[in-house]
């Protein structure tokens, strides 16, 4: 008791700290990135459920920057929303991943990030000093012609998703010299849970046709907001309350699609600053779903072009010639009575160039968006939308 009372002090200047390093300029370009990324990947995927995870793709993409030079790191640090320095950048991430470190009770939140080297590949000593200083990284060689090394890869990924994502890697291409990736997992407990006994199927009007699906059901005290933009409600977990879910739908005649296009940090800012707290009737679809999807032409689109090609510069990781060969992400999510579990694995693949006393009724049963973030830095965790179930 006394080591874990020690150890719950311990962070609580280092979280002090980590919020106000996050609350500074860098922040600010965050949002547009996410924002950007989730926008063009729902334009271009007509899936059911698109589910992505902003933060693991900019801590993957943030440390493989640490690699590059010139032309090359200044268009991934753009498109990721960063105008300031590869150091300014990794100050802000550092303070992310200490922020994530002093997690509340009821919410359970791992980032972690690895580098998987081809033994016959040499890595630049201080870009790997960097990595690890700023990206607690583990940087760790591996014979990639031997195919127990899929196997070792996606042992890490198991293990930093509590098993939700076990096979990131089909097989090693053997152009491929070395993976980047991040491990993002997110687990919090209602700060108002469910009641599974209320749990009853009902309609579900999708874009595409009506479905019976589980419908949870609450009736409690929430933020919410209901106006012409469309109505979201807040639903935090844990006793603290700074990680939440955003459930927002598009008002009648906006199509979910149209409304994501429309999405961006003012919009939020105004929806979030509009919520007022009032006992509602809350009725949520319970779902779970995995998605894949490969982002190079995503970050093409949003300015990180040479980093694609033969004239990539990734001259500070090593003395050879290397381009970014695929950015690949998978997600997992489940929403519940009891809360939501939420995983991403992001991994950069490199190559060799060669209202009054009755309560508010909301009710989420056609499609919508939803966010899980940290309320006090902004931070979006994981951007999902819902067309179909």
């Amino acid at each position: 008791m006394y080591m874990m009372l020690a150890a719950a002090m311990a962070l609580m200047p280092l979280a002090a700290q980590a919020d106000d390093n996050i609350k500074g300029g860098t922040a600010g370009a965050v949002p547009s990135f996410a924002f950007g990324l989730f926008q063009d990947v729902v334009s271009n995927d007509g899936s059911d459920i698109v589910f992505i995870s902003p933060m693991s793709a900019s801590l993957a993409l943030s440390m493989t920057a640490n690699g590059a030079s010139e032309t090359t790191q200044q268009e991934m640090l753009s498109a990721m929303g960063f105008d300031c320095s590869i150091k300014e950048v990794n100050e802000y991430n550092r303070s992310v991943m200490d922020l994530f470190a002093s997690e509340p009770d009821g919410v359970e939140l791992n980032a972690a990030n690895s580098i998987w080297v081809s033994d016959a590949f040499p890595l630049k000593g201080r870009f790997c000093r960097k990595v690890r200083k700023n990206y607690d990284a583990m940087v760790t060689n591996l014979d990639f012609a031997d195919p127990a090394s899929v196997s070792v890869i996606n042992r890490w990924c198991a293990d930093n998703t509590a098993g939700r994502i076990d096979r990131m890697i089909e097989a090693i291409d053997p152009t491929t010299q070395l993976y980047l990736l991040n491990a993002l997992y997110f687990k919090g407990l209602w700060t108002t849970p469910f009641d599974a006994a209320l749990t009853r199927e009902d309609t579900f009007h999708g874009d595409s046709n009506d479905s019976q699906v589980k419908f949870m059901h609450n009736k409690a005290y929430f933020p919410y907001y209901s106006g012409t933009e469309g109505s979201m409600v807040e639903l935090p977990y844990g006793e603290e309350g700074n990680f939440v879910m955003d459930v927002l739908m598009p008002a009648d005649g906006i199509s979910v699609d149209d409304f994501v296009s429309a999405l961006d940090k003012e919009l939020l800012d105004k929806l979030s600053g509009s919520l007022q707290t009032d006992e509602i009737r809350l009725t949520l679809p319970s779902f779970k779903a995995e998605y894949e999807t490969t982002l190079n032409n995503v970050l093409q689109r949003l300015g990180m072009k040479e980093a694609f090609t033969s004239s990539a510069d990734f001259s500070a990781m090593s003395k050879d010639n290397l381009m970014i060969s695929e950015v690949k992400q998978k997600t997992f999510i489940e929403v519940n009575e009891e809360g939501s579990e939420a995983a991403a694995i992001t991994s950069v693949g490199m190559m060799r160039t060669s209202l009054g006393p009755e309560p508010f009724s909301f009710t989420v049963d056609r499609p919508f968006v939803f966010l899980i973030r940290e309320r006090t830095s902004g931070t979006l965790l994981f951007m999902g939308i819902v067309r179909n179930l």
